[in-house]
């Protein structure tokens, strides 16, 4: 009886020893798995800030060749990129703004300096 219960001790020490070692394989995985999205949402979020300012800066140019006619429309072209950006799904604000303004100083204002 001794020897069945020395027994049956030993194989619930097994059973837990691997599932010990089941929660670490486990435990390991899920960080893996945790840092690679992470890197992976960083990635995709770097390709949508370029993708971003590649569509404005192009937006940017559209508006410029659509009012080169007319001068001062300034509010036109900025009103013109605005409308093309919300029909593209982005929601315009003080950053996109910001961007905005930018890629106009890039495209037609540095030269002056």
């Amino acid at each position: 009886m001794e020897s069945t219960v020395l027994q049956t001790v030993e194989q619930i020490g097994k059973i837990i020893s691997i599932l010990l070692s089941l929660v670490t394989i486990i435990w390991s995985l899920v960080s893996v798995v945790k840092n690679f999205v992470e890197k992976l949402k960083i990635a995709i979020n770097q390709q949508d800030w370029e993708t971003t300012i590649e569509l404005i800066d192009e937006f940017v140019k559209a508006a410029e060749q659509q009012f080169a006619a007319q001068d001062k429309a300034g509010a036109e072209k900025k009103a013109m990129v605005i409308d093309l950006l919300e029909k593209a799904g982005y929601e315009v604000t003080e950053i996109i703004n910001a961007l905005i303004e930018s890629a106009v100083y890039s495209n037609f204002n540095e030269e002056k300096q």
